[in-house]
């Protein structure tokens, strides 16, 4: 499996920061690097080696369990219920790991990054737009708090 070239440490940080203040996003961000980039590529971004058979890493992997159709409004209450109110250890936590909360999370700084997530994940534009669209609702739950 080749390599995937997926995002810098710059830019890691800068979406760790949409979910907790400068300075832990900071610490987060550097301590994330260190367990999980060991190779990177000359611009300095994060080489993933895309396992097809992983469970948190595979096409269509849905954030948080679907069920029947809601309108708007009930989506962001669900989310609010399941990710606001999370403590800045909570959110550290989260973000300590490697999911696809995490492209999709670096997905919201640019399209140029959300292309390449939605690329790496082997996502359809539609399921990666869903996909964007909850990180958003996520980020705004946890930001409200």
């Amino acid at each position: 499996m080749p390599l995937i070239p997926l995002f810098t440490k710059a830019e890691l940080q800068a979406a760790f920061t949409q979910i907790l203040p400068p300075g832990p996003a900071a610490a987060a961000a550097t301590d994330w690097w260190g367990m999980f980039a060991a190779e990177v590529d000359a611009d300095g971004r994060f080489l993933y080696n895309h396992d097809p058979t992983s469970p948190t890493l595979r096409p269509n992997n849905a954030l948080a369990v679907a069920g029947p159709p809601v309108s708007p409004a009930q989506q962001e209450t669900r989310e609010r219920q399941f990710w606001g109110g999370m403590s800045i250890e909570e959110r550290r936590e989260l973000l300590l790991r490697f999911s696809t909360f995490h492209m999709r999370l670096v997905g919201l700084l640019t399209e140029e990054l959300f292309q390449r997530m939605r690329l790496a994940e082997g996502l359809s534009p539609e399921s990666a737009e869903r996909g964007r669209a909850q990180m958003r609702r996520i980020v705004t739950a946890i930001q409200a708090g």
